[in-house]
């Protein structure tokens, strides 16, 4: 695309230079906007105020960061049982069928769960960090 003044023929470097900063101000934009959303905006995981009462945090939504500790069982087309630890503390969760295609020891991920009946954590979103 180019631009042009009102002399026929004649090119407008600056102009043309402000066009491609807008453009690229517009892409940075974009990019930053669309990676931020990537991560969970939900609060962090309260671990020592849940293992004192987990019944006190009943359906509300936290983000974990936690590292796999073992697996407790696996029922295939249900899903995983795992131990995890945040923060030092170990801590049950319900990973269900295809959330992840393989989960191993050490692996770290951040998590959305929610905190369902008995204070289980049902994770409803992770990533590998």
């Amino acid at each position: 695309m180019l631009v042009r003044t009102n002399r026929p023929g004649k090119f407008n470097a600056t102009v043309a230079v402000a066009v491609v900063g807008v453009i690229a101000a517009i892409v940075i934009v974009l990019v930053l906007v669309l990676q931020g959303s990537s991560r969970s905006r939900l609060e962090p995981f309260p671990t020592a105020a849940y293992l004192a009462s987990p019944q006190n945090f009943l359906g509300n939504s936290y983000q974990v960061d936690a590292q796999v500790d073992s697996m407790l069982v696996y029922r295939p087309g249900l899903g995983r049982l795992l131990v995890v630890k945040s923060e030092g503390k170990s801590i049950p969760v319900f990973l269900e069928d295809g959330l992840a295609d393989s989960i191993h020891t050490g692996q770290r991920y951040h998590m959305d769960v929610n905190v369902g009946e008995g204070g289980l954590l049902y994770v409803i979103d992770l990533q590998k960090y």
